[in-house]
């Protein structure tokens, strides 16, 4: 039986990023130095990126992975936000300000559509065709004791939905 293992949102944003930044490139050896860059200046991006395209390219059978609703909602708003920190680097506005720039940063109609094009992709490359099951099962109980353990709302809820469809392994970049 494959062992199943939770993909948080971290995961699945950090394939996104760098997916989009590798579709900017315009050969071969752009994409080849960019990796290399990431693998460098950024691992947990670089081997996200590796971990789901594995998936994507070719299941790994000893594993069976699953996400959920919740955590690509959360990408939404990791990827949202970085299309507006991006807005504001072309604008010169300092990220020391993001906080109180975010609200007024809205995304023009082509980056409201890239966003929703790449979050439809994700559901068809890998929730559609099974390759990432949505884990949607959850227990209000389990939710509200992990959010009293340790306060954040996301993450408990998350965990809450590995631990009732039996996760092993919670695969996060979060560090905690």
């Amino acid at each position: 039986m494959p062992t199943k293992c939770f993909l948080d949102a971290s995961v699945i944003a950090d394939w996104l990023i760098l997916k989009l930044a590798i579709d900017s490139k315009e050969n071969e050896k752009e994409i080849n130095e960019l990796l290399l860059d990431r693998k460098k200046d950024n691992p947990h991006l670089f081997y996200a990126y590796q971990l789901i395209e594995k998936i994507k390219l070719d299941p790994i059978k000893k594993f069976k992975f699953l996400t959920s609703s919740l955590a690509i909602s959360e990408v939404i708003s990791v990827i949202h936000d970085k299309l507006c920190t991006d807005k504001m680097y072309e604008k010169g506005i300092p990220l020391k300000y993001w906080y109180k720039y975010k609200d007024q940063i809205k995304l023009d109609k082509d980056e409201v559509l890239i966003l929703s094009k790449e979050i439809i992709s994700f559901y068809l490359l890998f929730i559609k065709r099974k390759k990432i099951k949505l884990a949607e099962k959850q227990i209000i109980q389990e939710t509200i004791k992990l959010i009293s353990l340790h306060g954040e709302t996301h993450d408990s809820f998350l965990l809450s939905q590995a631990i009732r469809n039996k996760a092993e392994y919670f695969i996060s970049r979060d560090g905690r």
